[in-house]
């Protein structure tokens, strides 16, 4: 399970089933935030494309951009890892929050 900690722009890995701890960290490299502000909504988009299976897609309240990241999910690289910055979105003409994203394969 991943969740998006806004305050620190990370995503968070969590093992819910048994320890029910946060095993990794992953640092999103470049990722816009401000005053406690940042990272507003993530999901996870499947594609062969990456090395890990898939995407992050992760939204900013900053600016309604959308920063795809290709998260080390597959690395055994400890406790903390950075993202690498795929590519960054501009879904909104205006300046707007995105409040939530979700991936549906179809």
């Amino acid at each position: 399970l991943y969740f998006g900690l806004e305050s620190s722009s990370q995503i968070l890995e969590y093992e819910w089933y048994g320890t029910h701890k946060i095993t990794r960290r992953f640092a999103l490299a470049g990722f816009e935030a401000a005053e406690g502000m940042g990272l507003q909504a993530l999901t996870f988009v499947p594609t062969s494309a990456s090395v890990h299976q898939g995407y992050f897609y992760v939204g900013s309240r900053i600016s309604g951009r959308v920063y795809i990241y290709n998260v080390p999910l597959l690395n055994d690289e400890g406790p903390q890892a950075e993202a690498r910055s795929v590519q960054i979105w501009s879904p909104v003409l205006k300046k707007e929050i995105i409040r939530g994203l979700e991936y549906n394969e179809g």
